[in-house]
């Protein structure tokens, strides 16, 4: 899988320096979602008893463009729903909506 990295704004106005410590909640096995579900709320944590490590909660997108990664998506997300952790599906339009320079034609939704 690839990921798309653009900066909002203008270019060189930080999404780079911040992409290298992106803690995603969708993980490979179920072991890994805990993981990452424990870090993610030890962060948050540690924020509100006043320590700075600088985390900011991003959002990501996950794309699947054949059968069998629409497929591995589906079953994390059924995980990640389990786990009462925020996501959802998107349809072509609304990815769209949410990025506008996606061909979303050769994406499975």
């Amino acid at each position: 899988m690839f990921k798309i990295l653009y900066s909002s704004k203008k270019q060189t106005s930080g999404s780079t320096w911040q992409s290298s410590g992106q803690v995603s909640h969708l993980q490979k096995t179920l072991v890994e979602t805990h993981f990452t579900k424990y870090s993610r709320e030890l962060y948050e944590r540690l924020h509100k008893e006043g320590h700075d490590i600088g985390f900011i909660e991003k959002g990501s997108l996950w794309v699947a463009q054949t059968s069998d990664r629409r497929h591995t998506l589906k079953r994390q997300y059924s995980t990640t729903k389990a786990l009462g952790i925020d996501r959802e599906i998107l349809t072509h339009e609304q990815l769209r909506e949410k990025v506008p320079i996606t061909d979303s034609h050769e994406i499975w939704v």
